[in-house]
């Protein structure tokens, strides 16, 4: 099956985003589609409206068993000839009655009976071994008595040494544990358990709660270098040490809003300065709890079955890759999918730039185009397209990835410094300045003698009141100490920052509220106050 197609000859042109497609979406937007006759949408479409979540619920549960089944034979190839693994790490806040466990029965199902299937398999295999065991080791003892009774007769025992020595060749195998999915675990117990068995696994939870309250997550290091495909050494003090070599995992959790809060006030440092925060790919789906108001439609075969059995050939053949020793194959980019790569790495790479939408978040930005290849790997290869990653499959990914990075900065990122300073100011002018006819007016030194600590620094001091002059509500009077400031923004002229763009302070109304004309084709992509992102958690 080929991913071109004469209607999307243009898109080979890199004609493929418009320059409103390439910048950030906004909360609430629509979350793109992909081929309406691909497995892939089918199935998303098909699950959403079954069981009844959003479609980006749908969908990212869905991308977390396609990572599953693909990330054992394929990695993807940047255009710089860098390569990277398929595999992926998902995150889900949906609240209770949201239908996790129905939505993740629905696509990680096939796994699972895959799975069940090879135990049953596996039960019999290990009898087979341990009898195979008993007579290697019957043989061993008679061998080894022989060898000593030569040596008590004082004859040569060269004989029975190298029989010793091609009978420990002889010895039986145990049989690999096919586990593909791991719920409740530890760093240690789920490093051993990817090198006794397969290397290739998922991390499964619709109520992952107990993964980031628990141990599981005690070393995010581990699961950084797991994500990158890094060898990993392991070094026991009781048991055998032991490298981990080529192993791939994909996460596909799902959890309450207020336990993956919880996580974040109490090693949201750690996190974020790991860098393990930024390597999710994180949705807060539209709540559909109490808004339900129809029966669920009937899933069909037709919609779902594709999926599924998409999911369990892929997997068989991944384990057959495995039995064989075969490497995964690496998929690469057409010529014109790789100028469009770049361009996409270009414009990400300027948002991290001050004033931009990754000023504060360049950890997340750095990860975001190996998000996106991976994502584009995962299509490619789960819809059995042939040949290079086109266009149309790229385009997709990069629109994927903006949606969950939207979500990442409003959810997960955390408010900048600049902004908490930013509202904490305007809530002391309003309080110690003098008001008069919808000014305030104060100098400096009337706000330091009474604010926050922090404010009190100079440098803070002077970052927060630039900020507020940036954005249109400050202004210095000549040859004055005094500083007025407004509500609403000073003068006709749009401000130099518009509030709701890069930075979105709450104590201020935004800037295409007061101006609507003026602000209409704003696309709200500031970094939001913790306040407010406490509220649309509630």
């Amino acid at each position: 099956m080929s991913d071109q197609s004469d209607v999307f000859r243009e898109i080979e042109a890199n004609q493929s985003l418009s320059d409103e497609q390439y910048a950030i979406p906004a909360i609430g937007s629509a979350w793109p589609t992909f081929r309406e006759d691909s497995r892939f949408e089918s199935a998303v479409a098909a699950v959403s409206d079954h069981v009844q979540v959003a479609s980006e619920m749908a969908a990212s549960v869905a991308m977390g068993a396609m990572a599953t089944a693909c990330q054992g034979l394929v990695d993807v190839e940047y255009p710089n000839g860098h390569r990277v693994p398929t595999s992926l790490m998902l995150l889900v806040a949906a609240r209770s009655g949201e239908r996790k466990t129905a939505l993740e029965g629905c696509f990680f199902g096939p796994i699972r009976e895959l799975q069940e299937e090879k135990a049953i398999e596996l039960k019999q295999r290990q009898r087979d071994y341990q009898r195979e065991l008993k007579n290697w080791q019957d043989k061993q003892k008679v061998l080894r008595k022989r060898m000593l009774k030569a040596f008590e007769d004082d004859q040569s025992t060269l004989t029975f040494e190298q029989r010793l020595a091609d009978h420990d060749k002889e010895k039986p195998t145990p049989p690999t544990d096919y586990r593909l999915i791991y719920e409740n675990t530890t760093p240690s117990a789920l490093t051993y358990a990817l090198h006794a068995n397969i290397p290739n696994a998922c991390l499964l939870s619709s109520e992952a709660g107990s993964l980031f309250t628990g141990k599981a997550f005690e070393d995010l290091y581990l699961f950084n270098a797991l994500w990158s495909g890094s060898s990993i050494s392991v070094d026991r003090r009781t048991s055998e040490s032991f490298i981990l070599n080529n192993a791939r995992l994909t996460a596909s959790l799902m959890i309450q809003p207020e336990i993956i809060q919880r996580f974040l006030e109490k090693r949201g440092d750690d996190a974020h300065g790991s860098g393990f925060l930024a390597r999710f790919l994180f949705v807060y789906p539209t709540p559909k709890v109490g808004h339900r108001t129809e029966l669920p439609n009937e899933l069909a075969d037709a919609d779902i079955l594709p999926f599924q059995e998409r999911l369990r050939e892929l997997l068989i053949e991944s384990i057959e890759n495995l039995d064989q020793k075969k490497p995964r194959r690496a998929l690469t980019f057409s010529a014109s999918a790789k100028l469009l790569w770049k361009k996409m790495y270009r414009r990400i790479e300027q948002e991290t730039l001050p004033d931009q939408i990754y000023y504060h978040a360049e950890g997340h930005a750095s990860k975001l185009m190996d998000n996106i290849s991976r994502m584009a790997g995962v299509l490619h290869t789960f819809e059995g397209y042939e040949g290079e990653i086109g266009t149309r499959t790229l385009a997709y990914a990069y629109r994927l990835g903006r949606h969950y990075s939207r979500h990442y900065l409003d959810y997960i990122a955390g408010e900048p410094e600049i902004v908490t300073l930013g509202n904490r100011l305007v809530q002391d002018i309003r309080k110690l300045s003098n008001y008069s006819h919808g000014i305030y007016q104060f100098v400096i030194s009337d706000i330091t003698q009474k604010t926050h600590p922090k404010l009190r620094r100079k440098d803070k001091m002077k970052a927060a009141l630039t900020l507020l002059k940036r954005l249109g509500h400050l202004q210095e009077k000549t040859h004055s100490k005094q500083l007025t400031f407004k509500d609403t923004v000073f003068g006709p002229q749009a401000p130099e920052l518009k509030n709701g763009e890069v930075y979105y302070l709450e104590e201020l109304p935004l800037f295409d509220e007061q101006y609507p004309e003026k602000g209409k084709h704003l696309i709200q992509t500031g970094y939001r106050s913790k306040s407010t992102l406490d509220e649309d958690f509630r």
